[in-house]
């Protein structure tokens, strides 16, 4: 029998100049959502995730996945996927 692969654990960091709607999925079954939301935020998380902001982060803004800037889903402007 194949075992499942490992979750990957991560940080998850935002930091949010302007107020803005966060709604978080994980795989390991966290579920947030936040209206209005501004400044920051550190989550530790196991496996894959979905983050959607609205509206879509700006210049000022920044979203992170261990310290390196997560890069919003292709054509989806504000949508997140951890691995």
């Amino acid at each position: 029998a194949r075992s499942a692969p490992p979750l990957r654990s991560g940080l998850l960091e935002l930091e949010l100049a302007q107020p803005s709607q966060l709604n978080l999925e994980s795989t390991s079954g966290v579920r947030t959502s936040l209206r209005n939301a501004s400044g920051s935020l550190s989550l530790p998380l196991n496996g894959g995730f979905r983050l959607r902001v609205q509206p879509p982060p700006g210049p000022a803004d920044q979203v992170n996945w261990n310290g390196e800037p997560l890069q919003a889903v292709k054509g989806q402007a504000g949508v997140f996927a951890g691995p």
